[in-house]
């Protein structure tokens, strides 16, 4: 599903993210303590689309950039490579598994260019949010907690596709052919299965 909307058109992720956020905000609108469900409502509805319009075609473009390559792929392929860059087995195909590497390195660099606004934007953030769960409801805490959560995750990410990206180099990842059950040793080249 997540690959099937990465390589969607920027109208179907806007969609996507805009619902799950505007429907987060619609719920958190409307249980705080001081809220209306018409105003939750409407204010989750105006986030929705507005979230919707920035992140669809934002992720859009860096999807694009992340998945050059996988309109050369099949579906199982490409599935294939989108695991194994994160997790998993290598795939003994050659060019799949240079088409892993390729896809770990994109989202690598990807991740170190925009790590200084990501990190700026989630620790101002989660600054605010700390301010207002503290002087005005306990709500915000949650939204504290969110921004905390991707801040940690803006810092650990290029230290874990570095090593994920190692492990391919050296052949550390374990190696699947075709028709087996994929528990293979770790270090084992594809002549060694």
């Amino acid at each position: 599903m997540r690959l099937k909307l990465a390589t969607g058109p920027w109208w179907v992720q806007g969609l996507v993210y805009g619902l799950f956020f505007g429907t987060a905000m619609t719920i958190f609108y409307g249980l705080r303590d001081d809220g209306s469900w018409v105003f939750a409502v409407v204010g989750g509805a105006v986030s929705g689309v507005l979230f919707g319009l920035l992140m669809g075609v934002t992720m859009s473009r860096i999807n694009r950039r992340m998945l050059a390559g996988f309109d050369e792929l099949t579906a199982a392929e490409a599935r294939t490579v989108a695991k194994a860059s994160s997790r998993g087995p290598a795939p003994a195909d050659p060019r799949l598994r240079e088409a892993v590497k390729a896809l770990v390195q994109r989202r690598r660099s990807e991740a170190l260019r925009t790590r200084l606004r990501s990190v700026v934007t989630f620790a101002l953030g989660s600054a605010l949010y700390v301010v207002l769960a503290v002087t005005r409801t306990w709500w915000w805490w949650l939204a504290a907690a969110l921004f905390l959560g991707f801040l940690m995750l803006t810092l650990i990410t290029p230290a874990r596709l570095e090593k994920r990206l190692a492990a391919l180099n050296a052949d550390e990842v374990s190696v699947v052919e075709p028709g087996t059950t994929g528990h293979a040793q770790p270090g084992a080249d594809a002549s060694q299965i």
